[in-house]
């Protein structure tokens, strides 16, 4: 099963779990509004994903983002629908939880993921790459994946502080 795991916005938070390999990005999308939906429907269609984790969010400060994550939900959730795709969503706090980290900073949980798999994140270190992968293992583990099981040592290693 390829797993994409994405944390939606401008810069957009990627990971791919394939087999025992995980790829981490981060796509910066364009401004143009148009522009930036159909590379965002491009980067899904490219990966060919078997199930697609995103992270859920119920409340954004701003108008503008609302409206934008409204739409970057319905593009996948129409290609999850059209390709017979499961849609998992993954909440904010589901996630931190999985790492202690519900009530730790966004800075603070980036630093804390990042040392504990440090072959996963080569030069890509970005707050939105370590939601997705923080997603993606926590999709993981909902769906009880067995490649939840090869982080699941250094998971709680992260929660119990060592």
């Amino acid at each position: 099963m390829k797993l994409l795991s994405l944390d939606f916005g401008r810069s957009l938070g990627l990971a791919v779990f394939n087999g025992d390999k995980v790829y981490v990005s981060d796509v910066y999308l364009p401004q143009d509004l148009g522009e930036r939906f159909s590379t965002f429907s491009r980067v899904i269609r490219e990966v060919e994903p078997d199930v697609i984790a995103y992270e859920k969010v119920c409340r954004h400060l701003g108008t503008e983002a609302a409206h934008q994550y409204g739409a970057y939900e319905g593009i996948t959730l129409k290609y999850a629908h059209e390709n017979n795709i499961k849609c998992v969503p993954i909440y904010v706090m589901t996630a931190k939880a999985l790492f202690g980290c519900a009530k730790t900073s966004k800075e603070a949980m980036k630093v804390l993921i990042v040392n504990a798999f440090p072959g996963v994140f080569t030069g890509i270190e970005t707050h939105n790459a370590v939601d997705a992968f923080a997603i993606g293992l926590t999709c993981l583990k909902q769906l009880g994946d067995e490649r939840y099981e090869s982080y699941r040592d250094t998971i709680n290693n992260v929660v119990s502080g060592k």
